[in-house]
């Protein structure tokens, strides 16, 4: 059969599918496939994927944990047969399957936690190590616990006023208090004698020499 085929569903939990389990990294199901072979019935070997039309493509083979995994997809992956190794998902699904196989471990290295001290000399960062495991140097969180207070005790602790209570008024002066001017009232008039003994000098000096040559 030549009829165009989809993925019509697959085993999220399965360690090779569970990256596409968010189809914002790939959708299998937008795949081509077009022609296809199948296998026997056989209990040992488990449907990983099916077809929109049901038929099985991929299936794995139930194994002692020591023996290792069996794949078989019923589907060449060639140019012979349809236009897949040239789809932007073709190399992440090889890559999986493989993985898979080879039982490699894809979840990131859980990186080791330090802070400095006599013991830790280097700088609050990132590291990789020789032997490719991670090192994480951060500030010791116990210098750095931030607790919670109540409210009142904080504004106790500083002496601050309760947010509720209105602001108090000031009080106005008595009706019998005499009017008490202030010295800053005097620097206007200080200021305007200086400009005029000011003025008064740039004149003098632009005069003089009129004098002198007479």
């Amino acid at each position: 059969a030549t009829d165009r085929r989809s993925i019509g569903s697959f085993e999220v939990s399965h360690p090779a599918f569970s990256a596409f389990a968010d189809k914002d990294r790939g959708d299998l199901a937008e795949l081509p496939w077009q022609q296809r072979f199948t296998l026997g019935d056989n209990p040992l070997w488990h449907p990983l994927i099916t077809l929109d039309n049901g038929v099985p493509l991929l299936w794995e083979k139930t194994t002692a944990s020591s023996s290792g995994r069996a794949l078989v997809l019923a589907h060449p992956l060639n140019r012979e047969w349809n236009d897949l190794p040239r789809e932007p998902l073709f190399v992440p699904f090889v890559k999986n399957l493989f993985a898979c196989l080879a039982r490699l471990d894809t979840a990131p290295p859980e990186a080791r936690s330090l802070f400095p001290g006599l013991s830790e000399k280097r700088s609050i960062g990132f590291y990789v190590m020789p032997d490719e495991s991670l090192e994480l140097v951060v500030a010791d969180p116990s210098e750095a616990s931030v607790g919670s207070t109540d409210a009142s005790r904080f504004r106790n602790a500083y002496g601050l006023p309760e947010t509720g209570l209105p602001a108090a008024a000031a009080p106005p002066p008595p009706a019998d208090a005499p009017e008490i001017s202030r010295a800053r009232e005097w620097w206007p008039w200080v200021a305007v004698a200086l400009l005029g003994l000011l003025m008064m000098e740039t004149w003098l000096a632009t005069r003089q020499p009129a004098a002198v040559a007479k």
